[in-house]
């Protein structure tokens, strides 16, 4: 059992961070089912074209540490 999921992607181009979009691929389209049943966000954000790190996570207390 696992109540918190830490991950981190090289988010590609043309990917959205955002954890849906009825147009466009999210971060979360590319993670694996077994992951994405954690429901996990993205911590920040990077542009659709900008290819980079991302941590998700779906650790609100740790959301709110590292963004603020």
């Amino acid at each position: 059992y696992r109540e918190f999921i830490y991950l981190m992607m090289n988010k590609p181009d043309g990917v959205v961070s955002a954890t849906y979009d009825n147009r466009d691929e999210t971060v979360i389209d590319l993670l694996e089912v077994e992951h994405q049943v954690f429901e996990p966000f993205p911590v920040g954000r990077l542009d659709k074209d900008t290819v980079g790190l991302l941590l998700l996570t779906n650790d609100g207390s740790i959301y709110n540490n590292i963004i603020h």
